[in-house]
């Protein structure tokens, strides 16, 4: 499942994670959301995912400086879908 972080609260995204269980989790994120993708995976890593990957590179937008993009892969602990609750 690949889950894009955008503008809304980091409870959202963690809530959409926990009633849409899944072997392997992709989160990216864009600029100043990198921040709550980082909050996501730790808060993830303690409901029963491990991080396998991550990846940090820029994107130039046209502007002065590029944004910074980031990408982290996880997957649930016992290798199948993460039961919660």
């Amino acid at each position: 499942m690949i889950v894009k972080i955008g503008t809304k609260k980091a409870g959202s995204y963690i809530d959409f994670i926990k009633h849409n269980p899944c072997e392997i989790l992709e989160i990216l994120s864009k600029g100043f959301n990198n921040s709550k993708a980082v909050y996501v995976a730790a808060v993830m890593g303690e409901q029963g995912y491990n991080i396998t990957d991550f990846n940090i590179c820029t994107e130039n937008i046209g502007k002065r400086e590029p944004l910074a993009v980031l990408k982290i892969e996880m997957r649930a602990n016992n290798g199948s879908k993460v039961k919660f609750g």
